[in-house]
């Protein structure tokens, strides 16, 4: 059981996610859709920007037992999310209705791997949880309105499904380097209120 819990908590490694938000890119521009691509861009940055800065933050000042949001669970609710949105404006009924199901399901599992590997507690799930799911909420809106009419998925499953191939197991170790940046920074008891 737990070797299949390591391969759920992979789907969020980093080094994975990266690939698959340059995917969505590319498939965003590929389809013309420029706007809806600025705002991508956008959430990427700001979901891993802020869950970047909260881990150097909780780093140095834990809250209780806050002391990192999961960046597999905030970076793999934004990407897998947004996968399953694409997807699923594309599709009618209940194709639909799967695909949402499988992306809710899927990012559930990573949330919950985090838990069971110890990699994370519920708090730490929790708050990765809500920066993923505010900054998709944001692409959805300006993906939605900003969407090519007709796009062509298949280069897009295509290009995720041997991403995920290749690269799934494939580790980034930012929480160590993200530590050694906070105490390098001196970020310490004096900014703790």
């Amino acid at each position: 059981m737990m070797v299949g819990i390591q391969t759920i908590t992979h789907f969020g490694d980093l080094a994975l996610l990266i690939a698959l938000a340059s995917v969505v890119l590319v498939w965003l521009l590929w389809s013309r859709a420029t706007i809806a691509a600025a705002w991508w861009v956008l959430a990427v940055v700001v979901c891993a920007g802020n869950t970047a800065i909260l881990k150097i933050y909780f780093f140095a000042c834990p809250l209780g037992d806050l002391r990192s949001p999961s960046g597999h669970t905030s970076l793999g609710t934004l990407v897998y999310g947004a996968l399953a949105i694409a997807i699923a404006v594309q599709w009618q009924g209940w194709r639909r209705i799967v695909v949402i199901g499988v992306g809710v399901l899927f990012v559930s599992a990573i949330a919950g791997s985090r838990i069971v590997t110890g990699a994370h507690n519920g708090i730490e799930v929790v708050s990765g949880l809500i920066i993923g799911l505010s900054t998709l909420a944001v692409f959805a809106v300006f993906y939605l309105r900003h969407r090519a009419s007709h796009v062509t998925l298949w280069p897009l499953l295509i290009a995720v499904i041997s991403i995920v191939i290749l690269l799934n197991d494939q580790e980034v170790h930012a929480e160590t380097f993200l530590d050694q940046l906070s105490a390098f920074l001196h970020i310490h008891q004096s900014m703790c209120a």
